[in-house]
């Protein structure tokens, strides 16, 4: 789930919007609170683009046998998720070197989101 060199956001992020713009985020540390976004957004970018790519590239596929259709684009929202966790436990970390608390319900929320 890496910086994507396309569009642009190689790490430009942290710099724009901690130094640049005032954002209150309370008694979150700002790296925190930029990644818990960013991990949600890269979820919710590769599910969509990939699963719309995959449909394109796997037409002929899709025309001639017979499958639940569902299946192509669902693979590439499994590997979505699958990068997601790979980012929670990064996320995870990164709150246990900050010394910033986690409560079940921010679990849960991360968890529902993740789900629908």
């Amino acid at each position: 789930m890496g910086p994507d060199p396309a569009a642009g956001d190689d790490g430009a992020f942290y710099p724009a919007f901690s130094k640049g713009w005032s954002i209150n985020t309370g008694a979150v540390p700002y790296p925190i609170f930029v990644l818990s976004g960013l991990i949600l957004w890269g979820m919710f970018h590769s599910a969509v683009s990939h699963a719309g790519e995959s449909i394109i590239l796997h037409s002929a596929i899709i025309r001639k046998i017979y499958f639940p259709r569902l299946i192509i684009p669902g693979s590439a929202v499994l590997v979505a998720f699958f990068d997601f966790i790979m980012g929670f436990f990064a996320f995870l970390i990164f709150c246990i070197i900050y010394g910033q608390s986690i409560s079940w319900e921010a679990l849960l929320f991360f968890r529902l989101v993740s789900c629908c």
